[in-house]
């Protein structure tokens, strides 16, 4: 009895799996593109603004004066999807800080006028909401005179843009606004998937740059139009004279006779 159930067992047992993966394999190559909740400028300011397409925008051309050199904090926000009709989405930060301090200091590693830039996390809100008033209160208490608060929304499977607000944070109040819109770029037909490069293809990859690239620009354009604070020397702070005589060329590269 047991030997004539075993051939058809086993073929069962075998059609089974069979099926399983490859119905396994079929849901893993649909991956249907599911699309995140929408961050909107209003979870980004509180105040009406103008803002570009593809670009940044400052709120005033006036001059500033000892803006620089200045500390710049970033904030990337996300709101929930799981809201009752007529409520606000909530927002919060979504960012690792760590991933956040390496992308935003590369950024500007060659921008003397920033003294530093850092992350704002969740932890950093004290339990409250990723609120923009919030998050430019946080920044200012971390001694970050600009913060930069902004947003990632997927528009489509093969499209993209980035949004954000550049606040100054003593004053609490807006200084530049910045869009930036990417599409995917299709590989060539001679490209095998496993040599596509996502950062070159993707419109996720290639939206953070053009943003980061505005983000870049608009700071140049702030640092040309700083005047910078002079400071008042005290009377008598400076010596009239050397403290001692000037040794020229200096001792440690006198030649010296042989045997000394």
């Amino acid at each position: 009895m047991t030997k004539r159930f075993d051939a058809p067992l086993t073929v069962i047992i075998t059609s089974a799996l069979t099926l399983a993966a490859g119905v396994g394999c079929a849901h893993k190559k649909e991956q249907p593109w599911t699309p995140q909740p929408r961050v909107a400028w209003d979870h980004l300011c509180t105040v009406p603004l103008r803002f570009p397409q593809n670009g940044f925008m400052l709120v005033s051309d006036a001059q500033s004066h000892g803006r620089f050199p200045a500390a710049l904090a970033v904030s990337r926000v996300a709101v929930r999807g799981d809201v009752g009709r007529g409520q606000k989405q909530s927002a919060y930060i979504p960012a690792k800080p760590k991933n956040e301090y390496l992308q935003w200091n590369a950024a500007f590693d060659d921008q003397m006028a920033l003294s530093e830039v850092f992350p704002i996390a969740n932890r950093d809100l004290g339990g409250g909401p990723a609120a923009p008033d919030l998050i430019v209160a946080a920044c200012h208490a971390l001694h970050a005179r600009l913060a930069l608060v902004y947003a990632v929304n997927e528009l489509s499977p093969t499209e993209a843009e980035m949004i954000g607000v550049l606040y100054e944070t003593d004053k609490a109040e807006p200084v530049a606004t910045f869009h930036a819109f990417a599409r995917s770029v299709p590989p060539g037909p001679e490209q095998k998937p496993e040599e596509v490069d996502p950062w070159t293809h993707d419109a996720r990859a290639l939206v953070r740059e053009r943003f980061e690239q505005h983000v870049y620009q608009c700071m140049r354009t702030l640092i040309r139009q700083d005047i910078p604070t002079t400071e008042d020397v005290p009377a008598g702070w400076l010596p009239a004279t050397p403290v001692r005589a000037v040794e020229w060329p200096p001792r440690q590269f006198r030649s010296r006779p042989p045997g000394s």
